[in-house]
């Protein structure tokens, strides 16, 4: 969370009037292992990455 206020920070305004970011947590297949407990969703993902 640290590194990525860090970079909004840096991150011009191309507004002219006061605006906000949004910081969003991003959740990979990995993270999820409750839902795919046999890894085939993760497996699936990978082979469309390979594409």
């Amino acid at each position: 969370m640290e590194q990525a206020i860090e970079w909004v920070n840096k991150c011009p305004n191309p507004m002219q009037e006061t605006s906000e970011i949004e910081i969003r947590t991003f959740y990979d297949v990995s993270d999820c292992k409750v839902a795919d407990p046999d890894g085939e969703t993760a497996e699936k993902e990978t082979a469309l990455k390979q594409k």
